[in-house]
Protein backbone atom coordinates (compact mmCIF):
# COMPACT_ATOMS: atom_id res chain seq x y z
CA UNK A 1 0.00 0.00 0.00
CA UNK A 2 2.87 2.35 0.89
CA UNK A 3 4.22 1.84 -2.41
CA UNK A 4 1.72 2.23 -4.24
CA UNK A 5 0.48 5.80 -2.50
CA UNK A 6 3.67 6.72 -3.64
CA UNK A 7 3.64 6.23 -7.51
CA UNK A 8 0.37 7.70 -6.97
CA UNK A 9 1.95 10.93 -5.90
CA UNK A 10 4.92 10.84 -8.49
CA UNK A 11 2.20 10.78 -11.38
CA UNK A 12 0.44 13.58 -9.97
CA UNK A 13 3.86 15.38 -9.91
CA UNK A 14 3.95 14.32 -13.17
CA UNK A 15 0.87 15.39 -14.29
CA UNK A 16 1.12 18.49 -12.66
CA UNK A 17 4.60 19.11 -14.39
CA UNK A 18 3.11 19.00 -18.01
CA UNK A 19 0.16 21.71 -17.21
CA UNK A 20 2.15 24.73 -18.80
CA UNK A 21 2.92 22.71 -22.34
CA UNK A 22 -1.12 21.79 -21.84
CA UNK A 23 -2.05 25.23 -21.63
CA UNK A 24 0.31 26.32 -24.57
CA UNK A 25 -1.89 24.35 -26.96
CA UNK A 26 -4.50 26.35 -29.16
CA UNK A 27 -6.89 25.93 -31.72
CA UNK A 28 -8.72 28.24 -34.18
CA UNK A 29 -11.24 28.19 -36.78
CA UNK A 30 -11.92 30.12 -39.83
CA UNK A 31 -15.47 29.97 -41.94
CA UNK A 32 -14.53 30.24 -45.80
CA UNK A 33 -11.81 33.19 -45.31
CA UNK A 34 -13.82 34.68 -42.19
CA UNK A 35 -16.35 35.29 -44.52
CA UNK A 36 -19.58 36.65 -42.25
CA UNK A 37 -22.24 35.59 -44.48
CA UNK A 38 -22.89 32.49 -47.09
CA UNK A 39 -25.60 31.78 -49.52
CA UNK A 40 -24.37 28.25 -49.44
CA UNK A 41 -24.64 25.11 -47.13
CA UNK A 42 -21.14 23.98 -48.40
CA UNK A 43 -18.35 26.10 -46.34
CA UNK A 44 -14.37 25.70 -46.52
CA UNK A 45 -13.33 25.29 -43.09
CA UNK A 46 -9.65 26.18 -42.32
CA UNK A 47 -8.11 24.86 -38.99
CA UNK A 48 -4.37 26.59 -37.07
CA UNK A 49 -3.12 24.49 -33.97
CA UNK A 50 -0.47 26.08 -32.16
CA UNK A 51 1.48 23.93 -29.57
CA UNK A 52 4.57 21.19 -29.59
CA UNK A 53 2.24 18.20 -31.26
CA UNK A 54 -0.01 18.34 -34.12
CA UNK A 55 -3.45 16.51 -33.08
CA UNK A 56 -4.03 13.19 -34.76
CA UNK A 57 -7.84 13.54 -34.66
CA UNK A 58 -10.95 15.24 -35.08
CA UNK A 59 -14.38 16.00 -34.83
CA UNK A 60 -17.00 18.56 -35.64
CA UNK A 61 -20.24 19.20 -34.01
CA UNK A 62 -22.74 19.77 -35.58
CA UNK A 63 -23.31 16.79 -38.14
CA UNK A 64 -25.93 15.94 -40.36
CA UNK A 65 -26.98 13.81 -37.12
CA UNK A 66 -27.51 16.98 -35.53
CA UNK A 67 -24.54 15.57 -32.75
CA UNK A 68 -20.95 15.08 -32.79
CA UNK A 69 -19.56 13.70 -36.18
CA UNK A 70 -17.33 10.79 -35.68
CA UNK A 71 -13.59 11.15 -34.79
CA UNK A 72 -11.63 11.17 -37.80
CA UNK A 73 -8.07 11.75 -38.85
CA UNK A 74 -7.20 15.95 -38.13
CA UNK A 75 -6.85 17.87 -41.35
CA UNK A 76 -6.38 21.23 -41.64
CA UNK A 77 -8.72 22.23 -44.15
CA UNK A 78 -11.94 20.59 -44.71
CA UNK A 79 -15.39 20.84 -46.33
CA UNK A 80 -18.31 21.29 -44.28
CA UNK A 81 -22.54 21.16 -44.81
CA UNK A 82 -24.90 23.55 -43.02
CA UNK A 83 -27.65 21.85 -41.83
CA UNK A 84 -30.92 23.28 -40.76
CA UNK A 85 -32.66 26.46 -41.00
CA UNK A 86 -31.64 29.88 -42.24
CA UNK A 87 -29.51 31.69 -39.97
CA UNK A 88 -26.84 31.73 -37.42
CA UNK A 89 -24.53 28.84 -37.46
CA UNK A 90 -21.87 27.92 -35.04
CA UNK A 91 -19.41 25.51 -35.92
CA UNK A 92 -17.33 23.63 -33.14
CA UNK A 93 -14.55 21.58 -33.49
CA UNK A 94 -12.36 19.47 -31.53
CA UNK A 95 -9.03 17.95 -31.66
CA UNK A 96 -6.99 15.28 -30.05
CA UNK A 97 -3.33 13.92 -29.81
CA UNK A 98 -2.33 11.17 -27.29
CA UNK A 99 0.28 12.68 -24.53
CA UNK A 100 1.98 9.70 -23.24
CA UNK A 101 -0.74 9.43 -19.93
CA UNK A 102 -3.60 10.66 -21.89
CA UNK A 103 -5.44 12.27 -24.62
CA UNK A 104 -4.63 16.03 -25.06
CA UNK A 105 -7.91 17.44 -26.39
CA UNK A 106 -8.67 21.44 -27.73
CA UNK A 107 -11.47 22.84 -29.27
CA UNK A 108 -12.81 26.16 -30.83
CA UNK A 109 -15.81 27.42 -32.52
CA UNK A 110 -16.64 30.19 -35.22
CA UNK A 111 -19.95 31.28 -36.73
CA UNK A 112 -21.45 32.10 -40.00
CA UNK A 113 -24.55 33.52 -41.18
CA UNK A 114 -26.08 30.92 -43.77
CA UNK A 115 -28.62 33.24 -45.76
CA UNK A 116 -29.89 31.62 -49.09
CA UNK A 117 -32.94 33.37 -49.36
CA UNK A 118 -33.03 36.51 -51.69
CA UNK A 119 -34.62 39.49 -50.10
CA UNK A 120 -38.01 40.25 -51.15
CA UNK A 121 -39.08 43.31 -52.63
CA UNK A 122 -42.27 45.49 -53.89
CA UNK A 123 -43.05 48.36 -55.60
CA UNK A 124 -45.28 51.41 -54.38
CA UNK A 125 -47.11 53.56 -57.12
CA UNK A 126 -50.17 56.02 -57.19
CA UNK A 127 -53.32 53.51 -58.87
CA UNK A 128 -54.08 54.16 -62.17
CA UNK A 129 -57.88 55.14 -63.44
CA UNK A 130 -60.01 52.41 -64.45
CA UNK A 131 -58.28 52.58 -67.89
CA UNK A 132 -54.56 52.18 -66.33
CA UNK A 133 -53.48 55.68 -67.30
CA UNK A 134 -52.06 58.15 -65.10
CA UNK A 135 -52.29 62.23 -65.71
CA UNK A 136 -49.25 62.76 -64.36
CA UNK A 137 -46.16 61.97 -63.20
CA UNK A 138 -45.63 58.93 -61.41
CA UNK A 139 -43.07 58.53 -58.45
CA UNK A 140 -41.96 55.18 -57.70
CA UNK A 141 -40.69 53.68 -54.69
CA UNK A 142 -38.97 50.36 -53.94
CA UNK A 143 -39.43 48.56 -50.47
CA UNK A 144 -37.20 45.53 -49.40
CA UNK A 145 -37.21 43.14 -46.65
CA UNK A 146 -35.02 40.29 -45.74
CA UNK A 147 -35.55 38.09 -42.76
CA UNK A 148 -31.73 36.83 -42.50
CA UNK A 149 -29.44 38.78 -43.24
CA UNK A 150 -30.77 42.18 -43.66
CA UNK A 151 -31.29 44.00 -46.71
CA UNK A 152 -27.85 46.18 -47.08
CA UNK A 153 -29.46 48.12 -50.81
CA UNK A 154 -32.70 48.69 -52.44
CA UNK A 155 -33.14 50.92 -55.50
CA UNK A 156 -33.71 54.92 -54.72
CA UNK A 157 -37.12 56.24 -55.36
CA UNK A 158 -37.79 57.53 -59.49
CA UNK A 159 -40.29 59.32 -61.30
CA UNK A 160 -41.51 58.72 -64.68
CA UNK A 161 -42.59 62.01 -66.26
CA UNK A 162 -42.26 61.10 -69.71
CA UNK A 163 -45.95 60.43 -71.64
CA UNK A 164 -46.28 57.03 -73.73
CA UNK A 165 -47.99 53.66 -72.77
CA UNK A 166 -46.12 50.28 -71.92
CA UNK A 167 -43.42 51.95 -69.72
CA UNK A 168 -41.64 49.73 -67.49
CA UNK A 169 -38.96 50.11 -64.47
CA UNK A 170 -37.14 47.44 -62.52
CA UNK A 171 -36.12 47.69 -58.78
CA UNK A 172 -33.24 45.78 -57.03
CA UNK A 173 -32.55 44.91 -53.65
CA UNK A 174 -29.41 43.12 -51.95
CA UNK A 175 -28.97 41.58 -48.48
CA UNK A 176 -25.97 41.11 -46.44
CA UNK A 177 -25.77 37.83 -47.81
CA UNK A 178 -25.16 38.92 -51.13
CA UNK A 179 -28.24 38.09 -52.47
CA UNK A 180 -30.19 39.92 -55.07
CA UNK A 181 -33.76 40.22 -56.16
CA UNK A 182 -35.53 42.63 -58.38
CA UNK A 183 -39.35 43.94 -59.33
CA UNK A 184 -40.54 45.08 -62.57
CA UNK A 185 -43.28 47.17 -62.64
CA UNK A 186 -44.71 46.83 -66.23
CA UNK A 187 -47.65 48.68 -68.10
CA UNK A 188 -46.94 52.04 -66.89
CA UNK A 189 -49.43 54.19 -69.14
CA UNK A 190 -48.87 58.43 -68.88
CA UNK A 191 -50.76 60.82 -70.65
CA UNK A 192 -50.57 63.97 -69.57
CA UNK A 193 -51.88 66.05 -72.24
CA UNK A 194 -55.10 66.45 -72.92
CA UNK A 195 -56.53 65.31 -76.19
CA UNK A 196 -56.82 67.94 -79.32
CA UNK A 197 -60.28 69.35 -80.52
CA UNK A 198 -61.32 70.87 -83.40
CA UNK A 199 -64.79 71.98 -84.77
CA UNK A 200 -65.79 70.84 -88.41
CA UNK A 201 -68.93 73.31 -89.77
CA UNK A 202 -71.26 72.19 -92.46
CA UNK A 203 -72.14 74.13 -94.85
CA UNK A 204 -69.51 76.85 -95.22
CA UNK A 205 -70.83 80.26 -94.36
CA UNK A 206 -70.65 82.86 -96.73
CA UNK A 207 -68.60 85.61 -96.84
CA UNK A 208 -70.35 87.87 -94.49
CA UNK A 209 -70.36 84.70 -92.08
CA UNK A 210 -74.01 84.01 -92.21
CA UNK A 211 -75.67 80.60 -93.03
CA UNK A 212 -78.85 80.44 -95.00
CA UNK A 213 -80.26 76.55 -94.06
CA UNK A 214 -79.12 74.28 -90.69
CA UNK A 215 -75.96 74.07 -89.34
CA UNK A 216 -74.55 70.99 -88.44
CA UNK A 217 -70.96 71.44 -85.98
CA UNK A 218 -69.24 68.02 -85.55
CA UNK A 219 -66.45 67.73 -82.85
CA UNK A 220 -63.47 65.67 -84.02
CA UNK A 221 -60.86 64.94 -81.16
CA UNK A 222 -57.12 63.04 -81.35
CA UNK A 223 -55.27 61.59 -78.81
CA UNK A 224 -51.60 60.09 -79.68
CA UNK A 225 -51.07 58.74 -76.11
CA UNK A 226 -54.09 57.14 -74.89
CA UNK A 227 -56.78 57.57 -77.31
CA UNK A 228 -59.88 59.55 -77.62
CA UNK A 229 -62.44 58.16 -74.86
CA UNK A 230 -65.05 60.51 -75.74
CA UNK A 231 -66.09 63.55 -78.05
CA UNK A 232 -69.24 65.67 -78.43
CA UNK A 233 -71.82 63.93 -80.97
CA UNK A 234 -72.78 66.17 -83.92
CA UNK A 235 -75.16 68.95 -83.22
CA UNK A 236 -77.77 70.55 -85.85
CA UNK A 237 -78.96 74.29 -85.25
CA UNK A 238 -82.20 73.84 -86.73
CA UNK A 239 -83.55 77.25 -86.07
CA UNK A 240 -82.42 80.96 -86.92
CA UNK A 241 -80.36 82.89 -84.39
CA UNK A 242 -77.29 85.73 -84.30
CA UNK A 243 -74.60 85.08 -81.81
CA UNK A 244 -74.97 81.53 -81.32
CA UNK A 245 -72.28 79.40 -79.53
CA UNK A 246 -71.72 75.48 -79.05
CA UNK A 247 -68.92 74.14 -76.53
CA UNK A 248 -68.03 70.46 -77.34
CA UNK A 249 -65.96 68.55 -75.42
CA UNK A 250 -63.69 65.23 -75.95
CA UNK A 251 -62.06 63.28 -73.18
CA UNK A 252 -58.98 60.39 -73.67
CA UNK A 253 -58.30 57.34 -71.79
CA UNK A 254 -56.21 58.89 -69.43
CA UNK A 255 -59.29 61.26 -68.14
CA UNK A 256 -57.63 64.48 -69.70
CA UNK A 257 -60.58 66.73 -71.14
CA UNK A 258 -60.27 69.78 -73.45
CA UNK A 259 -63.23 71.64 -74.95
CA UNK A 260 -63.84 74.40 -77.65
CA UNK A 261 -66.21 76.75 -77.78
CA UNK A 262 -67.81 77.61 -81.30
CA UNK A 263 -68.99 80.90 -81.32
CA UNK A 264 -70.91 83.86 -83.53
CA UNK A 265 -72.65 81.07 -85.54
CA UNK A 266 -75.20 83.17 -87.18
CA UNK A 267 -78.39 81.66 -89.38
CA UNK A 268 -81.10 83.32 -91.42
CA UNK A 269 -82.67 81.15 -93.58
CA UNK A 270 -86.11 83.19 -93.85
CA UNK A 271 -86.00 85.63 -97.28
CA UNK A 272 -86.91 89.01 -97.10
CA UNK A 273 -90.08 90.23 -97.46
CA UNK A 274 -90.66 92.42 -100.25
CA UNK A 275 -93.86 94.76 -101.00
CA UNK A 276 -94.76 97.25 -103.47
CA UNK A 277 -96.79 100.61 -104.06
CA UNK A 278 -97.61 101.63 -107.26
CA UNK A 279 -98.76 104.95 -107.76
CA UNK A 280 -101.00 106.01 -109.53
CA UNK A 281 -102.94 102.39 -109.93
CA UNK A 282 -103.00 99.00 -108.16
CA UNK A 283 -102.34 97.32 -111.63
CA UNK A 284 -104.52 94.20 -112.11
CA UNK A 285 -105.72 95.35 -115.44
CA UNK A 286 -106.51 99.02 -114.43
CA UNK A 287 -105.60 101.66 -117.07
CA UNK A 288 -103.63 104.94 -115.81
CA UNK A 289 -102.61 108.43 -117.79
CA UNK A 290 -98.75 107.17 -116.41
CA UNK A 291 -95.98 108.04 -115.63
CA UNK A 292 -96.61 104.84 -113.20
CA UNK A 293 -93.87 104.34 -110.47
CA UNK A 294 -93.53 101.00 -108.89
CA UNK A 295 -91.79 101.54 -104.87
CA UNK A 296 -90.31 98.79 -103.43
CA UNK A 297 -89.20 98.06 -99.87
CA UNK A 298 -87.50 95.73 -98.39
CA UNK A 299 -87.16 93.97 -94.94
CA UNK A 300 -85.53 91.66 -92.88
CA UNK A 301 -85.48 91.24 -89.22
CA UNK A 302 -82.49 89.17 -88.57
CA UNK A 303 -79.44 89.16 -90.60
CA UNK A 304 -80.74 92.60 -92.63
CA UNK A 305 -80.75 93.72 -95.72
CA UNK A 306 -77.63 93.66 -98.47
CA UNK A 307 -79.38 94.25 -101.64
CA UNK A 308 -82.24 96.56 -101.56
CA UNK A 309 -84.51 95.94 -104.45
CA UNK A 310 -84.84 99.10 -107.36
CA UNK A 311 -87.42 101.02 -107.67
CA UNK A 312 -89.09 101.47 -111.38
CA UNK A 313 -90.77 103.87 -113.12
CA UNK A 314 -92.78 103.31 -116.40
CA UNK A 315 -93.22 106.28 -118.48
CA UNK A 316 -94.10 104.78 -122.25
CA UNK A 317 -97.81 103.48 -123.18
CA UNK A 318 -98.10 100.09 -123.07
CA UNK A 319 -100.48 97.59 -121.41
CA UNK A 320 -99.56 94.49 -119.08
CA UNK A 321 -96.01 95.62 -118.34
CA UNK A 322 -95.01 94.35 -115.14
CA UNK A 323 -91.46 95.17 -112.56
CA UNK A 324 -88.87 93.07 -110.71
CA UNK A 325 -87.87 93.87 -107.50
CA UNK A 326 -85.42 91.58 -105.58
CA UNK A 327 -83.85 91.84 -102.32
CA UNK A 328 -81.37 89.78 -100.74
CA UNK A 329 -80.33 89.89 -97.26
CA UNK A 330 -77.11 89.45 -95.71
CA UNK A 331 -77.16 85.80 -95.45
CA UNK A 332 -78.09 85.10 -98.89
CA UNK A 333 -81.65 84.20 -99.18
CA UNK A 334 -83.15 85.76 -102.08
CA UNK A 335 -86.80 87.12 -102.75
CA UNK A 336 -88.41 88.47 -106.14
CA UNK A 337 -91.99 90.31 -106.29
CA UNK A 338 -93.41 91.05 -109.84
CA UNK A 339 -95.74 93.41 -110.30
CA UNK A 340 -98.20 92.68 -113.19
CA UNK A 341 -100.68 94.40 -115.62
CA UNK A 342 -99.66 97.75 -115.32
CA UNK A 343 -101.50 99.41 -118.35
CA UNK A 344 -100.62 103.06 -119.12
CA UNK A 345 -102.65 105.33 -121.71
CA UNK A 346 -101.51 109.06 -121.92
CA UNK A 347 -104.32 109.59 -123.83
CA UNK A 348 -106.50 109.13 -121.24
CA UNK A 349 -108.54 112.02 -119.96
CA UNK A 350 -107.54 114.32 -117.73
CA UNK A 351 -108.87 116.96 -116.94
CA UNK A 352 -108.45 119.18 -113.63
CA UNK A 353 -111.87 120.40 -111.29
CA UNK A 354 -112.59 122.49 -108.31
CA UNK A 355 -115.33 121.48 -106.15
CA UNK A 356 -116.92 123.55 -103.84
CA UNK A 357 -119.30 124.21 -101.00
CA UNK A 358 -122.19 124.37 -103.06
CA UNK A 359 -121.53 121.39 -104.75
CA UNK A 360 -124.61 119.74 -103.32
CA UNK A 361 -124.97 116.61 -105.35
CA UNK A 362 -121.02 115.64 -105.04
CA UNK A 363 -121.69 116.17 -101.23
CA UNK A 364 -125.06 113.96 -101.16
CA UNK A 365 -122.58 111.74 -102.34
CA UNK A 366 -119.97 111.39 -99.92
CA UNK A 367 -122.35 112.19 -97.23
CA UNK A 368 -122.36 108.33 -95.78
CA UNK A 369 -118.61 108.46 -96.00
CA UNK A 370 -116.80 111.96 -95.18
CA UNK A 371 -116.96 115.48 -95.88
CA UNK A 372 -114.70 117.50 -98.64
CA UNK A 373 -113.77 121.21 -98.71
CA UNK A 374 -112.33 123.74 -102.24
CA UNK A 375 -109.40 121.73 -102.32
CA UNK A 376 -109.73 118.48 -101.70
CA UNK A 377 -112.20 115.59 -100.50
CA UNK A 378 -111.61 113.47 -97.28
CA UNK A 379 -113.28 110.48 -97.50
CA UNK A 380 -113.93 107.86 -94.74
CA UNK A 381 -115.64 104.24 -94.11
CA UNK A 382 -116.30 102.65 -90.49
CA UNK A 383 -115.61 99.17 -89.83
CA UNK A 384 -115.01 97.67 -86.77
CA UNK A 385 -111.90 97.70 -84.79
CA UNK A 386 -109.03 99.91 -85.35
CA UNK A 387 -106.22 97.52 -86.66
CA UNK A 388 -107.19 96.89 -90.32
CA UNK A 389 -105.51 97.78 -93.06
CA UNK A 390 -106.98 99.38 -96.03
CA UNK A 391 -106.24 100.02 -99.58
CA UNK A 392 -108.44 103.37 -100.83
CA UNK A 393 -108.45 102.98 -104.54
CA UNK A 394 -110.70 105.84 -107.05
CA UNK A 395 -111.14 104.76 -110.48
CA UNK A 396 -112.53 106.21 -114.08
CA UNK A 397 -114.06 105.13 -116.49
CA UNK A 398 -113.37 106.29 -119.94
CA UNK A 399 -116.43 105.57 -122.47
CA UNK A 400 -114.33 106.84 -125.70
CA UNK A 401 -111.61 104.11 -124.97
CA UNK A 402 -113.32 101.72 -122.57
CA UNK A 403 -111.10 101.86 -120.38
CA UNK A 404 -111.15 101.84 -116.62
CA UNK A 405 -107.83 104.01 -115.30
CA UNK A 406 -106.76 104.68 -111.59
CA UNK A 407 -106.79 107.97 -110.75
CA UNK A 408 -105.49 107.73 -107.27
CA UNK A 409 -104.83 105.04 -104.86
CA UNK A 410 -103.29 105.06 -101.36
CA UNK A 411 -102.40 102.24 -98.93
CA UNK A 412 -102.71 102.24 -95.08
CA UNK A 413 -105.88 104.55 -94.74
CA UNK A 414 -105.27 106.47 -91.30
CA UNK A 415 -107.54 105.67 -88.66
CA UNK A 416 -109.40 108.61 -86.70
CA UNK A 417 -110.43 107.41 -83.45
CA UNK A 418 -112.83 110.82 -83.31
CA UNK A 419 -114.68 109.78 -85.57
CA UNK A 420 -113.98 105.85 -85.88
CA UNK A 421 -113.91 105.93 -89.54
CA UNK A 422 -110.72 104.90 -92.01
CA UNK A 423 -110.13 107.59 -93.76
CA UNK A 424 -107.74 109.60 -96.81
CA UNK A 425 -107.59 112.56 -98.15
CA UNK A 426 -108.03 112.78 -102.33
CA UNK A 427 -106.19 115.02 -104.55
CA UNK A 428 -108.90 116.54 -106.71
CA UNK A 429 -106.59 117.37 -108.94
CA UNK A 430 -107.11 114.25 -111.25
CA UNK A 431 -110.83 113.79 -110.89
CA UNK A 432 -112.61 114.74 -114.19
CA UNK A 433 -115.28 116.95 -114.38
CA UNK A 434 -118.86 114.96 -114.93
CA UNK A 435 -116.97 111.13 -115.16
CA UNK A 436 -118.39 108.80 -112.59
CA UNK A 437 -115.31 107.88 -110.21
CA UNK A 438 -115.81 104.36 -107.76
CA UNK A 439 -113.79 104.59 -104.22
CA UNK A 440 -112.91 101.62 -103.12
CA UNK A 441 -112.24 100.70 -99.44
CA UNK A 442 -110.86 97.45 -99.34
CA UNK A 443 -109.24 95.40 -96.61
CA UNK A 444 -105.60 94.16 -97.05
CA UNK A 445 -105.33 89.95 -95.22
CA UNK A 446 -108.47 89.47 -92.72
CA UNK A 447 -111.80 88.93 -94.11
CA UNK A 448 -110.99 91.26 -97.29
CA UNK A 449 -113.84 93.54 -96.86
CA UNK A 450 -114.48 95.47 -99.85
CA UNK A 451 -117.03 98.99 -100.26
CA UNK A 452 -117.36 100.71 -103.27
CA UNK A 453 -119.06 103.65 -103.78
CA UNK A 454 -120.45 105.81 -106.78
CA UNK A 455 -119.49 109.59 -107.02
CA UNK A 456 -120.28 112.16 -109.90
CA UNK A 457 -117.84 114.87 -110.32
CA UNK A 458 -119.87 117.80 -111.39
Amino acid sequence: MTRLRSFGWLLALVVVLSLPALAADTLSIVIDDGATYTTSRAVDIVLTYEGEEVPTQMRVFPSESGDWSEWTEYSTSLEWTLYGDEGTKTLTVETKYWAGLGWRIRSADASIVYDATAPEIVAILPDANASGWYTQSVPIRFEATDKVSGVTSVTDPTTLDTDGAGQSVTGYAKDAAGNTTSVVVRNINIDAAAPEIVAVITPDPNAAGWYSADVTITFVATDSVSGVASVTTPTTFAFDGERLTLTGRATDAAGNESSLIVRNINIDTAAPTLSALVDPGTGSGVWTPGPVSVRFEAADGLSGIELEPTDVTFSMDGGGLSATGKAIDVAGNVTELVVENINIDHALPSTTVVLTDEDADLAAKLEAFGTYDRDDIAVGMAFAGSDRHFTLTILAYDEATEKYSTVVAFEGCEYAATSGLYHATLPMDRLVSGDTYEIWFEEIGGDEETVTILITVP
